[in-house]
């Protein structure tokens, strides 16, 4: 799957010089005739009847043949072609860019990628084809950790044992070891990690009084307000994420939203208001101020 080795058996040692190993190369994804000329990858001992290719580019589907070197100079025929193929590179730029309700992820594919495979805090979220973008549509109040892993059918073959027909499994672990071998530790190439996360989710809120009367004391009302907590495991701090937050009221039904305090700092969860009007009825409610970065999910 890193790199090819080739074994062939000889039924004429006594006469055998050398070997000639040659291969023609072209990207899993290109047309099959984009490249059809044989280049000489090797020339071996008589002796050796195996061969590592370690210069064949990631992600190629590649065509071998061997051919034998006599003694007296001549060449013998070319054997039977064999077929093998290199799983692609790991993709490269993963960026995570966070808006309202859902975070948005975009990357490069490496040459030979047929399919891509997006991991959310370390596991398998969604199988797509050979694209370069991605929405996580989560809801509010999220924050997550994204890797990618560009694929192909040989990459297949060495997760499952397929290399049509089947997928690894949504919510494996992008660390799961899938095969054993002594070049790899058999593991996916994943891209490396990138963070994002949503706006805040709506917080819980409250006030000590609901009606205020005519009396020689402050007209006022204490409001309260607890943010709400996060999903995911996105490794953008908490403060962060819900920097700060924006409260408004209306005094009676009919009357329109103002604004009370704006962008009061996270660690800060109750206020008094004392700009309310004698025998209202007030409805309060917090949200994240506005236009902070943090809100609009944006590290």
């Amino acid at each position: 799957m890193d790199a090819p080795i080739l074994r062939w058996l000889d039924s004429t040692p006594a006469v055998t010089q050398s070997w000639l190993v040659k291969r023609v190369a072209n990207p899993e994804c290109a047309a099959q005739a984009a490249h059809t000329t044989w280049t000489q990858v090797a020339t071996l001992p008589g002796a050796t009847l195996t061969f590592t290719d370690s210069t064949l580019p990631a992600g190629s589907t590649a065509v071998y043949v061997v051919q034998a070197v006599l003694k007296d100079g001549s060449t013998g025929p070319t054997s039977n072609q064999a077929v093998t193929c290199l799983r692609p590179a790991k993709a490269t730029g993963l960026v995570a860019t966070g808006s309202t309700t859902s975070i948005g992820l975009s990357w490069t594919n490496p040459a030979g990628t047929t399919a891509v495979d997006v991991y959310r805090d370390g596991l398998l979220l969604a199988h797509l084809g050979a694209v370069t973008t991605y929405t996580d549509s989560t809801g509010y109040g999220h924050s997550h950790t994204y890797a990618v892993v560009a694929s192909n059918r040989w990459e297949l073959l060495a997760m499952t044992g397929f290399q049509t027909g089947h997928t690894v499994p949504v919510g494996d672990a992008l660390a799961k070891t899938y095969f054993t071998a002594a070049s790899s530790d058999g593991r996916r190439l994943a891209s490396g990690t990138t963070t994002a996360y949503t706006a805040p989710a709506a917080p819980t809120t409250g006030a000590s009084a609901t009606r205020a009367v005519p009396s020689t004391s402050t007209n006022s009302a204490t409001v309260y307000w607890k943010p709400a907590g996060w999903t995911g495991s996105g490794t953008t701090p908490v403060a962060t994420r819900d920097a700060t937050w924006s409260t408004e009221r209306h005094q009676s039904a009919t009357s329109v939203w103002t604004a009370v305090w704006t962008k009061t700092a996270r660690t800060t969860t109750s206020k008094v208001d004392t700009g309310r009007t004698w025998g209202d009825v007030v409805p309060t409610g917090s949200r994240p101020a506005t236009p902070s970065a943090a809100d609009r999910g944006r590290p």
